[in-house]
């Protein structure tokens, strides 16, 4: 039970660093947009 627990933990871990990736990205793809639309 103590394994798996630790993998569980192991792959969230290895997950955050996409999701935080992807809130990035979004953030930048906004700010893009938002920008575009002020220059036309």
């Amino acid at each position: 039970m103590g394994i798996l627990n630790q993998d569980l933990k192991f792959s969230l871990l290895q997950k955050v660093p996409y999701v935080i990736n992807l809130i990035i990205c979004k953030f930048i793809y906004t700010l893009f947009k938002t920008y575009l639309l002020k220059l036309e």
